[in-house]
């Protein structure tokens, strides 16, 4: 019954690798792609739910891996090819106020020192494409939903008061119509 991240891993392009997958993080909960080889602007269309604790403060660490030619992927000891951050309330919170928020953005990886990742052999930066969406939990979202329907119930209640009065209004006018002819 938590908040979540729903991170669509569209793909990445100009990587200077050709084997890669993709870890996405909040805090210590991390979830992670399978491995695409072979090309350095990979196409991964994976779909991966991290939890979330502090939705006005965590942040969302997209991180991109060389993927081993054998073996296990393993982010403790696998290469870090680059990385992006997202505040997860930048996205997370609707125009509407709600956290019900997303985005679908590309954003150039960075090293660890933060400079900018290039494809080997060029000057064309290397970036992670990516869909978010704030997921809320279940009773949470049960709860916004209950305050919606009491605020419906209110606007219907008004409406058919208004209604009655307009009515009664069109009685009297056809009581005063039918006396004048």
């Amino acid at each position: 019954d938590q908040a979540s991240v729903e991170v669509h891993v569209v793909g990445c392009r100009n990587l200077p690798t050709q084997g890669s997958y993709v870890v996405a993080s909040v805090e210590k909960d991390s979830k992670s792609t399978g491995k695409v080889v072979g090309t350095h602007t990979p196409s991964f269309d994976e779909r991966l739910r991290v939890p979330v604790l502090q939705r006005r403060s965590d942040l969302l660490v997209v991180r991109v891996f060389e993927a081993p030619a054998e073996g296990k992927l393993d982010p403790a000891s696998d290469r870090l090819v680059g990385k992006a951050e997202v505040q997860v309330a930048s996205f997370g919170r609707a125009p509407d106020e709600s956290w019900s928020g997303s985005k679908h953005t590309t954003v150039d990886l960075l090293d660890e020192q933060g400079q900018p990742v290039y494809r080997t052999g060029s000057r064309v930066k290397s970036q992670v494409e990516v869909k978010l969406r704030f997921m809320e939990g279940a009773t949470k979202r049960a709860q916004v939903l209950e305050g919606q329907m009491d605020t419906i119930k209110q606007l219907q209640s008004v409406t058919d008061e208004r209604l009655k009065g307009k009515e009664k209004e069109v009685e009297t006018l056809r009581a005063d119509l039918d006396r004048k002819t």
